[in-house]
């Protein structure tokens, strides 16, 4: 069964390359083994006080190793 939406996870700086998920955050239990994880990345900038937002990535998905 497919999440219905995506949470966010990390923010990264603009000079990151790649991130690696060490488990849900906030009390979460973790990524588990062998299950298909499903992620989306966009970019922000703040311009006058205001943040930005670019569109989203395509879905990408990985299994937990």
């Amino acid at each position: 069964k497919k999440a219905s939406g995506y949470v966010p996870v990390a923010n990264l700086s603009s000079k990151s390359r790649s991130y690696m998920d060490k488990g849900l955050q906030n009390g979460g239990n973790g990524l588990v083994k062998g299950n298909r994880y499903y992620y989306k990345v966009r970019g922000y900038r703040y311009t006058a006080g205001a943040k930005l937002y670019g569109p989203y990535s395509k879905v990408k998905s990985e299994r937990a190793r």
